[in-house]
């Protein structure tokens, strides 16, 4: 079989659960495959995704899910954003990705050894998006990819994931773009052409009166959010609630993890 039409399975991989699905490739693809993997309670706030990479490495074992391409897409619950201001000193992709390390690690305390960078380079002069991720998960995430015969696509955040999808969406001067999963809240204030602050936080059930919280505090410490007056919304278990405010008009995203006609293919978080 010609690689250019090999099975495509997409991952999504948090530390509450994981999510396949596999889809034939063709002029119309189809799911074929799909299941939903939970995984053990964690303490609150825990991000421990051994678990989760451990139930994907059994499950890709087996026959339905082999001889196809895998493309996996991170929780936000494991990796950590930061908007990164531009550089003009800074000549590539490689430089711009150092620096990002750098800012993380202001303001984490990451060590750069343990961490790989994604940086999202839309528009040159602009701040970026840059995400870290955990480099042994994405060790794992390889090893377990030759293990059953796979090859890994790409590995990539939700929030950009996401983004990238609804970005055609994104049309007012600044707007926020929120995703909801269980347990956290990432919420980014974006413009037409470039990211201007990314907060994430943990929450409990009462989530929309957080998230609300959140973003009237935003007012008072980014300039640009005052104005913005819209709140895309996405929730990842598609429960419709509604934010208890009127301040914002909020429009509500849809889109499944199984959905991979949604996904675009991007290089390796490495």
């Amino acid at each position: 079989m010609s690689l250019l039409w090999r099975d495509r399975v997409q991952a999504l991989l948090g530390p509450h659960q994981v999510t396949l699905a596999r889809w034939q490739r063709g002029l119309r693809a189809q799911a074929v495959a799909r299941t939903i993997l939970h995984l053990s309670p964690l303490p609150p706030g825990s991000t421990n995704w051994t678990e989760a990479v451990a139930r994907l490495g059994e499950a890709l074992l087996q026959p339905e899910w082999s001889k196809a391409d895998l493309s996996v897409t991170l929780s936000n619950h494991l990796v950590r954003y930061a908007v990164v201001p531009w550089n003009d000193r800074l000549s590539d992709e490689t430089e711009q990705s150092a620096f990002a390390l750098q800012c993380f690690a202001r303001v984490y305390g990451l060590p750069a050894q343990s961490c790989a960078v994604r940086v999202s380079l839309d528009k040159a002069g602009s701040p970026f998006l840059a995400g870290a991720v955990d480099r042994g998960l994405l060790d794992e995430l390889e090893n377990i990819a030759g293990q059953c015969g796979l090859r890994l696509l790409s590995v990539k955040p939700l929030l950009m994931e996401l983004f990238n999808r609804w970005r055609r969406r994104f049309t007012e001067a600044v707007q926020w773009v929120c995703i909801v999963e269980e347990g956290l809240v990432c919420a980014a204030l974006v413009g037409r052409d470039h990211w201007i602050v990314v907060r994430s936080m943990r929450v409990r059930s009462d989530w929309p009166s957080e998230l609300v919280a959140l973003l009237e505090r935003e007012q008072f410490v980014t300039d640009d959010a005052s104005f913005a007056q819209t709140v895309f919304l996405y929730v990842a278990n598609g429960v419709d609630v509604d934010l208890p405010t009127n301040q914002w008009v909020v429009r509500r995203l849809y889109w499944s993890p199984q959905d991979v006609s949604a996904l675009s293919v991007m290089p390796c978080v490495r």
